[in-house]
């Protein structure tokens, strides 16, 4: 069976075709780049290159149908919460034989719309920041003069559709420090993305929950790990994790919250874990395959075989074992984080940063008992080493353009 899998440059799709490439699927995986890092791996049956979802959708979508009917391609799988919005939107258009095994446009909306996520844990009684919704930029002064900082503005929606100019349009979270910075910043990011969200800034470890649910709303396969390192110190992906316990409380506010949207599929639900009161806070949901998917093949839960499953009809295992303790780095992430650090914190960052030395020094452990890596594999070994490149790559040509053109 031919499987076509979006956003071949990310680590969540590279263990994903390993996954299904491991199960005798013809794995098919497409991007708007020739350098993604899953086309060079040994599980990829076929590679494609489309047109960016995000600069011109329609032409995506177009791109897309013309090679699931030219291959006959039976299952679909979107990475991004930005395919997931227009697979769903437009899920009419695409061949009977052909199965996307996502949620329905509402129901995803619900996810990618953070004000939405956030009413709707509020209503569930799911400790979330400090949030303050408004609609109006009128109110933005009065607000400056009165919160706390440093202050979070977070886009209102992690992906929209912007149908009228044919883009999509992704969220940014951005900080601010004084009610001066926090205006400008507010109006600037409001333009991209209207009447974002001002937040609280959590001081604590984060943690993930991980499940597949079923259309019903049944659990499976639930997992949890806790953030070591994130590639930019003040607040991205994670570079370092590990496997551990699932908490009951955060468990529970996070099944509460998904079946309260309706979803269902593999989610990962984030959250802080406050300092001041020990609350896990709410913030975020990835509905899809996450970034540190890998993390979980290593402990004993392979996700991406397990959502096959589902998406075929079949039931599935619940999974109550898994090992804990496990640690996986993303090396490319690891060393953009010790880049971050050299350089120091952004001016006028005034919440904890991590120290030069230790940074160092937690950097060259390459090896310890219980680590594995995001996307390197002793028997797939070009992906990985194309990931390291690329990062060089990027660095070398933004020095030659600063020297040279002085951008």
């Amino acid at each position: 069976m031919k499987v076509f899998i979006t956003d071949a440059k990310l680590n969540s799709t590279l263990a994903t075709i390993r996954s299904l490439g491991k199960l005798g699927l013809k794995v098919i995986a497409g991007d708007e780049t020739k350098h993604a890092i899953s086309f060079f791996s040994r599980y990829t049956y076929q590679r494609f290159i489309y047109t960016s979802p995000l600069s011109n959708p329609q032409q995506f979508i177009k791109d897309i149908l013309k090679i699931i009917n030219l291959e006959k391609v039976r299952l679909f799988i979107p990475m991004t919460d930005y395919t997931l919005l227009l697979f769903s939107k437009y899920r009419n258009r695409f061949p009977s034989f052909t199965n996307i095994p996502i949620p329905e446009y509402e129901t995803i909306c619900k996810v990618v719309n953070k004000r939405l996520t956030f009413q709707i844990a509020k209503e569930q009684n799911i400790p979330i920041p400090e949030t303050i919704f408004t609609n109006s930029l009128e109110k933005i002064p009065t607000i400056a003069s009165k919160i706390n900082y440093p202050i979070v503005i977070k886009s209102s929606h992690a992906s929209y559709y912007d149908e009228e100019n044919n883009q999509i349009r992704r969220g940014n979270t951005i900080y601010a420090n004084d009610p001066q910075e926090f205006i400008e910043k507010y109006n600037e990011l409001h333009k991209i993305s209207p009447y974002p969200l001002i937040q609280e800034m959590i001081s604590g470890q984060g943690c993930g929950f991980f499940t597949i649910l079923d259309k019903d709303g049944n659990s499976f396969a639930e997992a949890a790990h806790c953030r070591i390192r994130e590639s930019n110190p003040t607040g991205s992906a994670s570079c370092l994790c590990e496997s551990i316990s699932v908490d009951k409380t955060m468990k529970k506010n996070a099944l509460n919250l998904l079946r309260a949207i309706g979803w269902w599929g593999p989610a990962m639900v984030e959250f802080k874990k406050d300092v001041k009161d020990r609350q896990f806070k709410l913030m975020e949901i990835n509905g899809r395959l996450w970034g540190s998917l890998a993390l979980f093949t290593h402990a004993g839960i392979d996700y991406p075989k397990l959502f096959y499953r589902l998406s075929q009809g079949n039931k599935i295992s619940t999974v109550k074992n898994y090992k804990t303790g496990i640690k996986c780095r993303h090396l490319r992430g690891d060393i953009n984080h010790l880049v971050q650090v050299l350089k120091g914190p952004p001016y006028n960052w005034k919440s904890s940063y991590p120290k030069r030395f230790f940074t160092i020094i937690n950097f060259l452990k390459f090896w310890e008992k219980n680590l594995r890596y995001y996307n390197f594999c002793s028997n797939d070994i070009p992906p990985g080493i194309v990931d390291i490149l690329q990062y060089f790559a990027t660095i070398f040509r933004n020095l030659f353009k600063k020297i040279f053109h002085g951008k």
